[in-house]
């Protein structure tokens, strides 16, 4: 009960940091602190990726892209079923071209996901 409490009260105080530092620099401290969140808390993850988008109508392309796939990844780890690739599509399409290696594997993966809960994991394993 105790270790629920804990992650509760820092998924809140995550979530009011990250909506106080999002000025131009605050969102690479909040990009940081969503993806630490999307590993312990995916659905405070969620919440706070939601937060920091709707706040920030001039984020950079990169911005939004990683805030996008991080969204993704919480949404995949908290078992929340997807019901559209429109998002994931635009979110690999940029890491074809930008970001490393490792952003590039993360983008495929989460396109399968997205293809296996869309009922199509054949076309998901073709697309790595």
């Amino acid at each position: 009960m105790n270790n629920r409490l804990a992650i509760y009260i820092l998924s809140v105080v995550a979530i009011a940091l990250g909506v106080v530092s999002c000025g131009r620099t605050g969102i690479s401290k909040s990009v940081v602190m969503a993806d630490s969140l999307s590993q312990s808390d995916p659905a405070a993850a969620m919440a706070f990726i939601d937060s920091i988008t709707a706040r920030n109508e001039n984020m950079s392309t990169d911005s939004r892209m990683r805030l996008g796939l991080l969204r993704t990844k919480a949404q995949n780890s908290a078992g929340v079923m997807f019901t559209s690739d429109s998002v994931m599509r635009n979110i690999v399409e940029y890491y074809e071209s930008e970001g490393d290696a490792d952003d590039r594997m993360l983008a495929y993966y989460l396109m399968g996901s997205v293809y296996r809960d869309l009922g199509d994991s054949a076309f998901g394993l073709a697309i790595f």
